[in-house]
């Protein structure tokens, strides 16, 4: 039942790109401890660090480049053709879909559980579990969100990556400096709501106009599953020739 899945995980830490991105989820580690040996909070760095890189920058990124790849890389080697012989289409969506949730939630939170381990041991303050918690579950809706959105655009368009490029570094990041409206057409306005309400340190808690904690999460879900389910549903009419 799980097969595809497996195969998905496989896929993804078998792939060089994997670990090149790995080293870059480090990054947010050796600024953090950087900014501890200036005598800066440890809650605040780790809050900022996570925030300020990860949710505005690598979760984009990371996921950006496994959910638009996934598919259009099993059809470029004809994986594809031979998996659809054996499982239905919309089975193939949704266990690459969850494989994809697995496999980079938890390349994510490798860095993550570092980052709050050493600055814990650091630090002049530690970094309460509550707060890496609350960063965990936020990343992880950050990912299945992105996640519904990368998968349907992959199963829209022949280059999935060029136009999820404009959504994450032009729309993602431009739109919120346009307007507030214009900010609540985004994914990472409500990444950035939810936020809000569950961590009260660093520069995550100064957002001027919050959506509302249950909309936000609303928001974030719906788009994970009903992004999940177009795209089987696309795929299911899909030419894979």
């Amino acid at each position: 039942m799980i097969d595809i899945t497996l195969l998905t995980l496989k896929q993804m830490y078998r792939s060089r790109k994997t670990y090149v991105l790995e080293i870059f989820l480090f990054l947010p580690l050796v600024l953090g401890i950087y900014s501890v040996h200036k005598n800066e909070n440890g809650i605040v760095v780790f809050s900022d660090m996570t925030y300020g890189l990860y949710l505005q920058l690598l979760v984009i990124l990371v996921t950006l480049i496994f959910a638009t790849t996934l598919i259009s890389d099993d059809i470029k080697t004809g994986r594809i053709t031979f998996l659809t012989t054996r499982v239905s289409r919309v089975r193939i969506i949704v266990e690459k879909y969850l494989g994809y949730l697995i496999g980079t939630f938890v390349i994510f939170l490798v860095p993550l559980t570092a980052m709050a381990v050493v600055l814990t041991v650091y630090a002049p303050e530690n970094v309460p579990l509550t707060v890496f918690c609350s960063y965990t579950l936020i990343i992880l809706m950050a990912i299945a969100a992105y996640g519904g959105v990368y998968f349907l655009v992959s199963t829209l368009i022949s280059k999935p990556l060029m136009f999820g490029l404009f959504f994450a570094f032009i729309w993602e990041i431009s739109a919120p400096a346009v307007s507030q409206r214009l900010a609540k057409a985004t994914v990472g306005h409500y990444i950035r709501s939810v936020g809000y309400e569950l961590v009260e340190h660093g520069n995550i808690h100064t957002m001027s106009t919050p959506s509302s904690f249950t909309q936000s999460v609303g928001i974030l879900c719906a788009l994970s599953v009903v992004g999940m389910l177009l795209s089987a549903m696309l795929f299911k009419q899909k030419s894979l020739e």
